[in-house]
């Protein structure tokens, strides 16, 4: 297999993730189309994050104006799903075959709301 079908099946693989809050996610320019890349050579492990729902309509419920991107969105923000839209892929450098992938939880009081989202720890 190439690189490239490796990584197409791993988008399908977190699009059809069924996690644990009916989170449907679709591979599109408004959901899911990128993840960001992160190698730390210390621990010998490179990981990729997803995101969902990157660029939910406008909406009362969603009142953050994320500019052209967001144009003609078809989504619409689910306050119950969202903090489940991140999904963390791991893969140990010197043990490829045990990559794993992460559905993360940022619901208030999470560790990760507790260190990434947490307005008082800024």
């Amino acid at each position: 297999m190439c690189l490239r079908q490796y990584f197409v099946g791993l988008f399908h693989s977190v699009a059809a993730f069924p996690g644990p809050t009916g989170l449907r996610v679709s591979l599109s320019r408004y959901d899911l189309y990128h993840a960001h890349l992160v190698v730390n050579r210390d621990l010998d492990v490179a990981a990729l994050l997803f995101h969902a729902m990157e660029y939910p309509q406008q909406s009362p419920a969603f009142p953050h104006n994320l500019g052209f991107c967001q144009a003609d969105s078809p989504l619409v923000f689910q306050p119950a799903t969202f903090p489940f839209r991140n999904a963390l892929w791991v893969l140990p450098l010197d043990a490829p075959a045990k990559a794993s992938l992460w559905l993360l939880d940022a619901r208030e009081p999470s560790i990760v709301w507790e260190q990434l989202l947490n307005p008082w720890n800024r």
